[in-house]
């Protein structure tokens, strides 16, 4: 993990810089009823200042006796051959197995049964248009491109400059399909997202700490963290005064970015969800040369040091796309306190594992939908644009035109009305015959090739090395602990390997923290 010197010395800083901040607010922590919360007080001047709570939770590092934690089992190779055919099988590296298979019923048996049926489709994480949103994007781009590039975070926030488009019955054909396993099962054998694709989607890092969003100690807070966090608490503070509730990402957009609102999305009524999308980065004004501008007000308001302001305008920009197109979770118009503390260190060039956390919270919201008594009444909020990629890259269901198929990652999925339009039933057949998929399209064929983990492979080499290894996928939000299995042995075929008759780990209940950390 990567530590920046400026981090280091983070202590001195706290002496020398944060004087207007602390003037102005003071972080302390109190118990009520069992629970440590952190509150956020007022300055003695400030005589109509209100008090913010906030529940405090140990992040999960913190319960382990040691940081040098056991690494996952595995077996000594992770593939078999065959030796009458030559074929080559990936193998679970997971060691205990269950002895029988179980028989799976998928939600499209009780659709046809008329056991079940659909209340509406279920689609809550879904990445919208959010005014001022992508406004505020071109800016961070254009201000802190060099530093994005380097903390492999670029294509990522680009990829949140455009919308994503689906058919409606495709989406819910791929819910009826979707079993517990993690994989959509079609007659051509099962298939799901791996980390390889998110990998393809955004560039995101490879390795780095597991995503566990909590609000800090207030010792955490003013000694341990950046000091970028202690600002982005400061405002959603300020935010919350004469508020009940928790701050909306609307507010947060309007505290930290004060440009002109220059796009608007309207969506076209004569047909189902296309949406018109603007000219995005046709004409963007170089901020670094505009300087800060209509953002003064913001940091003068903060007290934010001259030498701390590029990073706190980062982080609490990171604050708001991990809510709403990383990880959208029940309460997605509200803005997270808890993702300060992971936003705070991505600025500061800490890395963090959002790909098994993407996977993570796409695995548990199609599988709540496809064990849903009621499908599609309130289950599954994950986020959803990232299974539309996945569909357009790997079955023929969306258009290419122009330049769309040179663009990096995702983004050349994002043409609004590209998307092809599918009747429910030519949407169940497509996905329970699997035509069309594209099968070895993750990677290609690598059976003759040796990888060896010798800290000197390629990002793409190093994400498929990592992509075929059983395990699990996981992430913490707030007092939620999600851990999903990741079985890559049941879709080989999309690796370059033969796919064999796969069995189930013999894991039934959540592990204790130190056993999710070790995993991760």
């Amino acid at each position: 993990m990567y530590i920046p010197t400026s981090f280091l010395y983070l202590s001195a800083a706290l002496r020398l810089v944060p004087e207007g901040l602390f003037k102005m607010i003071t972080f302390m922590e109190k118990i009520t009823s069992g629970q440590c919360y952190l509150h956020v007080q007022p300055s003695e001047n400030d005589v109509d200042g209100e008090e913010t709570k906030l529940p405090i939770r140990n992040p999960i590092t913190s319960v382990c006796k040691s940081d040098c934690v056991r690494g996952p089992p595995s077996l000594p190779w992770w593939s078999t051959e065959n030796l009458k055919t030559g074929e080559t099988f990936l193998l679970s590296t997971q060691i205990k197995m269950k002895e029988n298979l179980p028989s799976y019923q998928l939600l499209r048996h009780d659709i046809e049964s008329e056991c079940k049926s659909w209340a509406k489709l279920p689609l809550h994480g879904e990445f919208s248009y959010k005014p001022l949103y992508w406004e505020w994007l071109e800016d961070i781009l254009v201000r802190c491109k060099d530093k994005l590039t380097t903390f492999h975070l670029f294509d990522a926030l680009h990829a949140s400059l455009f919308l994503y488009d689906r058919s409606s019955n495709l989406i819910r054909a791929v819910c009826e399909h979707w079993c517990e396993t993690n994989t959509l099962h079609t007659y051509k054998g099962e298939v799901s997202l791996s980390i390889f694709d998110i990998y393809s989607f955004l560039g995101l890092p490879l390795s780095g700490g597991l995503y566990d969003k909590v609000v800090p100690t207030q010792r955490k807070l003013t000694n341990k963290l950046p000091l970028s966090c202690s600002y982005l608490f400061t405002a959603y503070h300020k935010l919350m005064q004469g508020r009940k509730g928790k701050s909306t990402i609307e507010q947060w957009i309007a505290f930290w970015f004060r440009g002109r609102n220059r796009y608007h999305v309207a969506r076209k009524p004569d047909q189902d969800n296309r949406i018109s999308h603007p000219g995005i980065l046709s004409s963007i004004i170089d901020a670094r040369a505009r300087g800060w501008g209509d953002c003064q007000a913001v940091f003068e308001e903060l007290g934010v040091a001259i030498g701390q302001r590029t990073e706190t305008f980062l982080a609490a920009f990171l604050s708001y796309w991990l809510c709403v197109f990383i990880l959208p979770v029940m309460d997605a118009s509200c803005l997270r306190p808890g993702t300060f503390s992971v936003a705070s260190f991505m600025a500061s060039g800490v890395g963090y594992y959002l790909s098994t956390a993407i996977l993570a919270s796409i695995y548990k919201g199609l599988n709540e939908i496809s064990c849903s008594s009621h499908p599609g009444r309130g289950e599954g909020h994950f986020p959803a644009h990232f299974l539309y990629a996945w569909l357009a890259k790997n079955f023929d269901v969306y258009e290419l035109v122009g330049e769309a198929s040179s663009s990096p990652g995702m983004v050349k999925f994002s043409d609004i009305g590209q998307a092809k339009s599918f009747q429910l039933e030519e949407a169940r057949e497509l996905i329970h015959s699997g035509r069309g998929f594209c099968w070895h399209s993750s990677i290609i064929n690598r059976l003759r090739e040796t990888l060896v983990d010798d800290g000197k492979l390629s990002r793409a080499d190093f994400t498929y090395f990592v992509s075929i290894h059983s395990g699990f996928v996981t992430y913490r939000c707030e007092h939620s602990f999600v851990m999903e299995h990741y079985y890559p042995d049941r879709f080989s075929r999309q690796f370059g390997f033969c796919q064999d008759v796969p069995v189930d780990l013999d894991f039934d209940n959540l592990p204790y923290p130190e056993t999710m950390l070790r995993y991760h």
